[in-house]
């Protein structure tokens, strides 16, 4: 029976999924801003379908609404042909959808998260529902001669004035903001302290460990706490402070260290768990809620040891909030390992979650408004291709998203208090790349974010991926030489590794989707010739490497509800096969292709047979070292310990276990650095070095409304 519900209207411009959106007024399909070309059926098959999105589109609704003319024989050839354009152009596939799903024999359903955008900050941002929305594109008002030139001429001249007024006043924003903190480097952290007239924050001025400083009020005098290295997470009614102890760095914007919970008057604080990234306290200041990392998997758990939600593979959590009323938590979902990409969630006390918003290129700091209704967090989105400097936005628990106060720079949410002032810091965030040749150091930075992500064996090329501002939505990967070159942009992506003969690099195409991401593998030409998609199947892809014989990859990656660990893939064909344990991950192979060098859940190094077998620990090895490459014999192997600067690189000879070290890597100025695990290596003779490091340098500030 074909459904005869009547259609809809809407009034919103945009309609978004995942990074795309479609225009309804222009009629365009756009990526990240920029626009993919769809042919006329194709264009109106996905607006059918969006217009009821998680429910069935029978085919014979799609004859009667784009193809009513058409006999069923040259509709059946006409929607496949369709339907298979359409997913060309969204970059799905039949077998594994991410967008559209076919119901055998009956239709089409629409399977992601769909958001309506009515194009204007100032209001609100609403998440749709199924069959809420009717897209067709808005009909002008105006009529159409010489009226409506005059219009466009008024509308031209009007964008021009604006534009102009934007060019020549500041930023405005809707929130009067005091500065706290005077210092040079990185806030970590800040909370309002019970009665939210004094300040708890964690800094590290000027190159020294992280410490917890009290501020009172509007004075700019701050006190510290005799805590090394601790982080404040959460501020209980009664005074007690949730801390975090010894913070290590993993991955990208993941990191955990050891709770711990102490007054606010001060005292020897008491160890609680291990492996915590976040934490808050419920209303009575009873129990905690926490982000758990517990063999490579990451929780949310309240009380400490009750799992609500986890995450596997290379999704992670963070910011975890629990409600004024203490009947649900509210947290961040990133979808790629190490990067701060995602979306805001919210999981009631029976583990039910619910997904509050769409995606966002970067998004972390959350905090419930005291009223209990209303959520507030910082994020970015893409204008023109570009990802924008994170803003403050007000999320209602119905999925309405109001932008309150944006800047030309980031902003970072720390807090709200109980009157409804805001906790702030404005940072400037840059990734910054340092090479050490023959122990003379060199800056190879590219734009405001690049990272270095491979060394060629020969020490002459490094492989590095833009991000930020400068870059696109989706990462650009370079080739750089080591003497300091101009880089060449190969693609988008994210970088990888290079291939021994130097001709294509290895990239990760993250973001096919919004809430799902799987991201893929493809080959970048370093010279002439077209980009290749390697991957296109269940498993997600996050770090990669080459064999010797330039003709088998390794690749760090994780099917769903599965922890990560190593595989390897023939490029002439044929499934990726397991080579490690689940948990277990590296992507360094030995100069004999027989063996890989990888680390275990608890962060043990050990070296695993390529073609299976018992895992042989690596003696010598401390927990925590990360294997960066071997020599070219394959005796030794080189690791770094990048948990604190400096970082140390040791060569290590995997039978007699002993340990050299080759050389201590830092900037000279280390004022809000912040060591990245994941982007140490170096060449078979360890003459040439190279490590990427996370820099911040912050301000805080309480904001209220003007």
């Amino acid at each position: 029976m074909i459904d005869s519900e009547p259609m809809r209207t809407i009034r919103h411009a945009l309609v978004q999924f995942g990074v795309y959106e479609v225009d309804l007024e222009e009629g365009e399909l756009r990526k990240a801003g920029v626009r993919i070309k769809v042919q006329q059926q194709p264009f109106k098959v996905l607006l059918t379908l969006l217009e009821r999105p998680g429910e069935l589109v029978t085919r014979e609704q799609l004859h009667d609404r784009i193809w009513p003319d058409a006999s069923f024989g040259d509709f059946d050839q006409a929607v496949n042909v369709a339907v298979a354009k359409l997913r060309g152009a969204l970059g799905d596939t039949a077998e594994n959808p991410r967008f559209i799903e076919t119901v055998p024999r009956r239709g089409y359903r629409f399977i992601a998260p769909v958001h309506s955008d009515n194009g204007s900050d100032a209001e609100a941002q609403t998440t749709t529902t199924t069959s809420q929305l009717h897209l067709s594109a808005p009909r002008s008002k105006f009529p159409a001669g010489r009226g409506a030139l005059l219009l466009g001429a008024m509308v031209a001249l009007l964008v021009i004035l604006v534009a102009a007024i934007l060019l020549i006043s500041p930023t405005r924003t809707a929130l009067n903001f005091h500065r706290i903190t005077y210092g040079k480097g990185a806030i970590r952290s800040a909370r309002f302290g019970p009665g939210g007239d004094t300040v708890l924050y964690s800094a590290a001025w000027n190159g020294a460990a992280p410490q917890v400083f009290w501020a009172q009020g509007q004075r700019p005098e701050s006190r510290p706490y005799p805590l090394p290295d601790a982080d404040i997470l959460a501020v209980s009614p009664q005074g007690e402070m949730a801390i975090l102890l010894n913070r290590r760095a993993g991955v990208g914007w993941i990191s955990h260290g050891t709770l711990a919970i102490m007054s606010i008057a001060g005292g020897t604080p008491r160890e609680v768990s291990e492996n915590v990234q976040d934490a808050d306290w419920d209303p009575e200041g009873k129990n905690l809620a926490i982000v758990h990392w517990a063999a490579k998997r990451c929780t949310v758990e309240f009380p400490i040891g009750n799992v609500l939600y986890s995450s596997t593979g290379g999704h992670w959590l963070s910011d975890v909030r629990l409600s004024p009323r203490g009947d649900s938590l509210a947290f961040l979902e990133h979808p790629l390992e190490g990067d701060d990409a995602g979306y805001v969630l919210l999981v009631n006390l029976k583990g039910d979650k619910r997904v509050l918003t769409r995606f966002w290129f970067s998004v972390h700091g959350l905090a419930w408004d005291p009223s209990g209704d209303s959520l507030w967090f910082t994020a970015s989105d893409a204008q023109s291709g570009r990802e924008r400097p994170r803003a403050v936005y007000r999320l209602s628990l119905s999925g309405a998203v109001r932008r309150a106060a944006a800047e030309s720079g980031d902003l970072t949410l720390h807090d709200v208090s109980r009157n409804g002032t805001l906790l702030l810091s404005r940072d400037v965030e840059r990734y910054e790349i340092l090479a050490n040749v023959s122990g003379i150091s060199r800056d190879l930075s590219w734009l405001d974010f690049s990272r270095g992500d491979d060394l060629s064996a020969d020490g002459k090329n490094l492989v590095i991926t833009v991000e930020g501002e400068a870059a696109a939505t989706d990462y650009e990967v370079y080739l750089r030489n080591i003497d300091g070159s101009p880089p060449v942009k190969l693609g988008e992506g994210y970088g990888s590794a290079l291939s021994p003969d130097g001709q294509w690099v290895l990239a990760i195409a993250p973001f096919d989707e919004s809430t799902n991401a799987v991201p893929q593998l493809v080959l970048l030409p370093v010279g002439k010739g077209l980009k290749k998609n390697l991957t296109r199947d269940d498993i997600a892809h996050y770090a990669a490497g080459w064999f010797p014989d330039g003709k088998h990859i390794v690749f760090i990656g994780s099917k769903s509800g599965h922890a990560l660990q190593s595989w390897m893939q023939d490029l002439g064909g044929g499934n990726p096969q397991a080579i490690t344990p689940e948990g277990v991950t590296g992507i360094r192979i030995s100069p004999d292709a027989t063996l890989i060098a990888a680390i275990d859940e608890n962060g043990a190094p050990s070296i695993y047979p390529v073609s299976g077998g018992q895992a042989v620990p690596l003696r010598g090895a401390e927990k925590g070292e990360i294997p960066i490459g071997w020599s070219l014999n394959g005796q030794q192997v080189y690791l770094a310990n990048s948990d604190y600067l400096p970082v140390k690189v040791y060569r290590l000879d995997r039978v007699t276990g002993k340990r050299e070290l080759v050389r201590e890597l830092a900037p000279r100025d280390s004022a809000g650095v912040i060591p990245d695990i994941s982007s140490v290596f170096a060449t078979p003779d360890a003459s040439t070095l190279v490590y990427s490091y996370f820099r911040l340098q912050s301000d805080l500030y309480t904001a209220s409304p003007k």
